[in-house]
């Protein structure tokens, strides 16, 4: 079906960001998602949506979205909350890894005229540094999730060459915004200021992180879809990192509120790494740009919550 995209994962967090751009700009999609994460509320209802409840790791349920001949696929479905990668280790393996190589063997079976597949990765394939990812540089993993996605883009690698179907690998960096089905940074904040509290109990409050507005993050995929570019990597970030202690200003300044951080020992991951930044060169020479700083990021996730 022409101007079709199946979404894998598509009422999750980026994913439902995805799906509301895709048909704003008149594209049908088929979302794939065992809502385990994803929430259908987080999907609009629209007569160019079709929502198939299924699971990554099925290939009976990979077919019944490929039934409409969708021209491209972007594959979103994932475990991506370290703490629960880390406590469940095979799990993260089988849904990233193996749900990865699943859904490419079922599309090069079923034959059909698919353009272009965009798979997501992760910044944490890169080894520690202070220094700004860049694709070229070699993969460093330092925990489950980002071995299970260093595989997954192995195999789309060779999926690719294999079946010379356009395969791009999309390394998202840390994502922020509105409707985030995980407790990560800003909406383990957002939980607390719900409550009223000043004090803000948090884990690790040196490490640097780079935080990207997640519709920032869909145009990355957009653009990589409609691009010419035919396979690689490509780093999805906005270039500048932030603390957690810079995150709280800059809520403070956003809320006119002063807040106290605790850091929290029972909440402070052993082995988090302390830096984490992306050059994004190679995406912004095919036209993408970041449209939100960090302030009007987090400013439009706090109005989201009633916040401000």
């Amino acid at each position: 079906m022409e101007n079709s995209v199946l979404v894998t994962g598509g009422a999750g967090f980026i994913g439902s960001s995805l799906v509301r751009k895709l048909l704003k700009i008149d594209y049908s999609v088929i979302v794939l998602d065992n809502f385990v994460n994803g929430d259908k509320a987080n999907l609009q209802d629209h007569q160019n949506l079709t929502i198939i409840e299924g699971d990554i790791t099925s290939s009976e349920d990979i077919k019944k979205c490929l039934i409409t001949n969708p021209e491209y696929v972007v594959h979103l479905a994932a475990y991506h909350f370290i703490p629960f990668c880390d406590s469940h280790p095979a799990e993260t393996i089988r849904v990233n890894t193996y749900g990865t190589q699943n859904l490419l063997e079922v599309i090069s079976q079923q034959n059909n005229k698919i353009k272009k597949i965009i798979c997501a990765s992760t910044a944490a394939v890169y080894p520690p540094t202070e220094a700004k990812c860049r694709e070229d540089d070699k993969s460093g993993p330092i925990d489950i999730y980002g071995i299970s996605k260093v595989s997954g883009e192995e195999v789309v690698n060779l999926f690719n060459k294999r079946t010379e179907i356009p395969s791009i690998n999309a390394r998202l960096f840390n994502a922020i915004g509105p409707r985030e089905t995980n407790p990560h940074l800003l909406p383990d904040i957002i939980e607390q200021l719900q409550k009223g509290n000043l004090d803000i109990h948090l884990g690790n409050l040196i490490p640097k992180r780079d935080y990207i507005y997640v519709d920032d993050i869909s145009d990355g995929i957009i653009v990589l879809m409609k691009s010419k570019v035919n396979y690689g990597n490509f780093n999805i970030g906005t270039g500048n990192a932030h603390s957690p202690k810079e995150i709280i200003d800059i809520i403070g300044k956003v809320t006119n509120k002063k807040y106290n951080i605790i850091s929290v020992p029972e909440r402070q991951r052993s082995g988090d790494r302390p830096f984490l930044l992306s050059d994004n060169s190679k995406l912004s020479s095919l036209g993408w740009k970041c449209n939100y700083t960090i302030t009007e990021a987090i400013e439009k996730t706090l109005a989201y919550y009633h916040i401000v």
